[in-house]
């Protein structure tokens, strides 16, 4: 996937002022989440006050920074998929997670159910994922272009193009040009880095993580993976081993020492109790 950087890294304002007091903010409360999140969406309202907008800036920044641990400690997680020889650093890794929990804050709705922390691990994930992934196939892109991807990728939701580009004094035909450029350029690394490379050694929860395309799909996924990992912990484990880990049949009965037959009974007894639970009608309650 593209390299596709903002012009201006983000570390260089708000993401330093938000890491040095990274230890000193505490997480908000559900209500404080709430009350943030309404904040940043009046903020970004067409037609918005200036103390508005201020108070929405604030309060994303507020949101951003009781949560920057979570940013680190993802980017940490993926310390050890740098290979050798990589120009990547922890804090180009810590950088671009800061931009995911940026967008998350832009985007977040907790009118949806959840928590912040939990929407803002899938936009971190994805943020530093295609960091890494697009690295060592990086296509570079003019500055203006990189520019406007990134306002485009943070706009307010339910903002059209139209508006976009009023508020950003461009036009809908050279936005269109913009978007079809990056597009092709994403398309085109892609090709080049090969998909399978990127995922091995992932777990089930981070295939269906970065797989997804929209966000809330992937948190619905999450969420419901979390859900049967609590309930059902050894039969997940169990399938994950032998379907995304591929462990053979052999394999794994060698190591619980018990008969190839015996492990495959057991994983197809496993493989119902997943099914059972992912049915509707029998769908471990949003509740839990």
């Amino acid at each position: 996937m593209a390299n596709i950087r903002p012009a201006q890294p983000m570390r260089d304002g708000a993401v330093t002022l938000i890491l040095n007091g990274a230890g000193r903010q505490p997480i908000p409360t559900k209500a404080e989440q709430l009350h943030l999140a309404r904040l940043i969406r009046q903020g970004q309202a067409v037609g918005a006050s200036r103390s508005q907008a201020r108070a929405g800036q604030r309060a994303c920044q507020r949101l951003m920074s009781g949560n920057v641990r979570l940013a680190v400690a993802i980017a940490r997680g993926f310390m050890p998929r740098l290979g050798q020889g990589s120009s990547l650093e922890f804090a180009d890794l810590i950088q671009e997670a800061i931009i995911g929990l940026h967008t998350a804050a832009q985007r977040f709705d907790p009118e949806r159910g959840c928590s912040f922390s939990t929407y803002a691990v899938w936009w971190c994930r994805q943020s530093v994922h295609r960091l890494i992934q697009g690295q060592a196939h990086t296509i570079r892109l003019p500055a203006h272009v990189q520019d406007l991807e990134r306002r485009w990728n943070l706009r307010p939701p339910g903002q059209n193009l139209e508006q976009f580009c009023e508020q950003w004094h461009t036009t809908p035909e050279a936005m269109q040009g913009v978007l079809t450029l990056v597009h092709q350029a994403r398309t085109r690394s892609i090709d080049a880095a090969g998909g399978e490379q990127e995922r091995e050694g992932m777990s089930l929860a981070e295939r269906l993580s970065v797989a997804a395309s929209d966000p809330l799909d992937a948190l619905d996924r999450n969420l419901l993976l979390d859900r049967l990992a609590a309930a059902l912990p050894e039969e997940l484990a169990l399938v994950e081993r032998h379907v995304v880990k591929q462990h053979t049949t052999k394999a794994m009965a060698t190591e619980s020492a018990i008969s190839a037959t015996a492990m495959a009974r057991r994983l197809n007894r496993a493989r119902r109790k997943l099914r059972d639970a992912l049915e509707p009608n029998n769908r471990i309650s949003r509740q839990q």
